[in-house]
Formats: structure tokens, C-alpha cells, sequence
């Protein structure tokens, strides 16, 4: 929808000027660095399948992403155009059954450190070689409440995002709901629930290679990379789907 900024209160069109006026820094290469709608920025770095580029700037921090959304259109899991503008139509259902990602991971690390923390060494792995030989350790404590707060901490934010509504959104907003931003929302909500789940990912992933015994294992580096992005990319392509979903049954009502 179209913005009529004479329609709006001085403070709405201060708020919509803003919103505008912030989005080339936000994708500039400082942006990374701007705590400022960072999980916005995570949905549209991570999830742009009308992009073919595979690689853009990091969301957070310096360096490189991966566009979760450019590999799912060439792996043909989904269209360039699925949605006009991403997660717009994805169901508020869809944001809380994806915060179950994380929330499960973050189950499965407390269990693990449950079941098993008394039988761990008193020293476990804090890093490892390209080759997936354990080269530092830490304390079992000290490991244990890293791989807690690095999984309960991201499923709260997931369960923050999941239970937050569009209607929530606009009822605490300066801009009436029929002039919000589309999908702005929902992106910020898509973004945290990705973030949240890559994180988890990671404190299951190296809360469950800690056990292992001591050796060689060249494919725990790899491990460390692609659940995180398995998690994270999945969450954002199933928000993704559903929203194209929901977005082909309203227009099709719509012709009707």
C-alpha cells in the first residue's frame, strides 16, 4: 500500500521519514555495526530469493553472509517472486511454530547437561582444528553454562518473537496500522526466529561434539557450519512458503 504522507500526523510522517531515510545505511557496509534493526536486517540479508547473488554483506558484524534465499531458488525449493514482499502474508501460527525451533534445541542442551554433566570430563573442548582436533579446553562449568546461555537465551527471544503479533506491533505504533510499513514486522519477527535458531544450533551442535571422546573428527568443522545455517535457512524458508501460501489463497479469494 502506497503511504499518503499529508494524510498522516506530524508524528507518523516523522516515523515513516525515519524508517526511510535509515534503510541505505542499514545495507551500507557500516550496517552490520548498528544495533538498530539488526534482526530486520538478518530476514533481508539471509532470505532474498529475488537476488541471485549467493554471498552479501554480514547483518551482523563485518564480512560475508550466505542468501539463504538465492540457494532455495536455485535448488528450485522456491520462486524468485514467491512473495511481494517476504513473510508480508506468513500466518502469526507460522512466527510461533518456528520459535519451536530453537526452544527445542535448547531443551535438547539443557537434557544433555542433565543426563550427563556428571559423567562428562572435567575439561572439555572449546575449539578445534580445520582438521576437527580439540586444540583448547575449558573447565566442564565454564563449558556448560556457555552452551546454556548460548541455547536458552536465543529461545527466549524466539518465544518473544513467535507470541509477538502484527496486532501487537500496530496497537504500540505512532503509525495507524493502514500506513505501517509492510512487512516490516513480520521481517523483524522472521529475522529474530532465524537468528535465534543458527545460535541454538550452534550450542547443540557443540554441546553434543564436547562429549564425543578425544580424536580426529574432520567433520566437526563442517558440522559447526551447517546446522547453523540448516537451522536458521529452514526457518526462514518454511515462514517463507507458508507466506506464499496464505498470500496465493488471499488473492485467489480475492477473485472470486
Amino acid at each position: 500500500m502506497i503511504i499518503d504522507l499529508d494524510r498522516l500526523s506530524r508524528r507518523a510522517r516523522a516515523a515513516v521519514d525515519d524508517y526511510l531515510g535509515s534503510a541505505p545505511h542499514r545495507r551500507g557496509p557500516l550496517a552490520g555495526f548498528d544495533p538498530r534493526g539488526a534482526a530486520s536486517r538478518i530476514a533481508e540479508s539471509w532470505w532474498d530469493p529475488a537476488s541471485d547473488r549467493i554471498f552479501v554483506p554480514r547483518a551482523v558484524g563485518w564480512g560475508w553472509d550466505l542468501n539463504a534465499g538465492a540457494i532455495a531458488v536455485r535448488l528450485g525449493l522456491i520462486e524468485p517472486d514467491a512473495e511481494d514482499v517476504p513473510f508480508s502474508n506468513t500466518p502469526d501460527a507460522a512466527f510461533r511454530a518456528a520459535a519451536g525451533v530453537p526452544v527445542a534445541l535448547a531443551g535438547a542442551v539443557v537434557a544433555h547437561y542433565l543426563v550427563r554433566g556428571r559423567s562428562l570430563p572435567e575439561r572439555l573442548p572449546a575449539h578445534w582444528s580445520l582438521t576437527g582436533v580439540p586444540d583448547r579446553f575449558v573447565s566442564k562449568r565454564r563449558a556448560a553454562a556457555g552452551d546454556l546461555a548460548m541455547a536458552l537465551i536465543p529461545a527466549l527471544v524466539a518465544v518473544r518473537a513467535g507470541r509477538t503479533t502484527s496486532a501487537d506491533r500496530s496497537a504500540g505504533d505512532s503509525i495507524p496500522a493502514d500506513y505501517s510499513i509492510p512487512g516490516d514486522h513480520s521481517t523483524s519477527r522472521a529475522g529474530a526466529l532465524a537468528g535465534a535458531s543458527m545460535i541454538a544450533a550452534v550450542a547443540a551442535v557443540q554441546t553434543v561434539v564436547r562429549s564425543l571422546p578425544e580424536g580426529r573428527r574432520p567433520w566437526v568443522p563442517l558440522a559447526l557450519l551447517a546446522a547453523p545455517g540448516a537451522a536458521s535457512g529452514g526457518v526462514l524458508l518454511g515462514l517463507a512458503w507458508l507466506g506464499r501460501n496464505a498470500e496465493i489463497r488471499r488473492d485467489l479469494g480475492g477473485a472470486r
